[in-house]
């Protein structure tokens, strides 16, 4: 699997090939996803998961970490279409503990700027 550093609009392009444009169209789909922060505590952490649901302006999983809502996480996601991962920000904006288990399933806003290269 090859890695594929985001550079400015790759993430955005791979996402919007994915992903219908619309603006809150969510596409039930399991992509792997390595979730990298901080937890509850400041301990470090890094986890991999699938997503349940996917939009050019976020996503859902579920995770064993407990995170709370506002912390920024990385993600490394592979999109099916390329097989490549791409890795950007996202903020945590809904935390659900998941009844009979150990794990909080986590919505997910994609929080990455667009970043230019310098030419000098």
């Amino acid at each position: 699997m090859r890695v594929q550093a985001w550079q400015g609009l790759d993430i955005d392009n791979a996402i919007k090939a994915f992903v219908e444009r619309r603006r809150k169209r969510r596409v039930q789909v399991s992509v792997s996803i390595i979730v990298k922060g901080l937890d509850r505590f400041g301990n470090r952490y890094e986890e991999t998961t699938q997503s349940i649901n996917f939009s050019a302006g976020g996503t859902c999983f579920f995770l064993k970490q407990r995170i709370q809502v506002g912390t920024t996480v990385a993600l490394g996601i592979t999109l099916p279409i390329d097989l490549k991962t791409y890795t950007t920000t996202g903020q945590v904006t809904r935390v659900e503990a998941v009844p009979g288990t150990l794990r909080f399933k986590y919505g997910i806003r994609f929080t990455h700027k667009q970043k230019r290269r310098s030419t000098h």
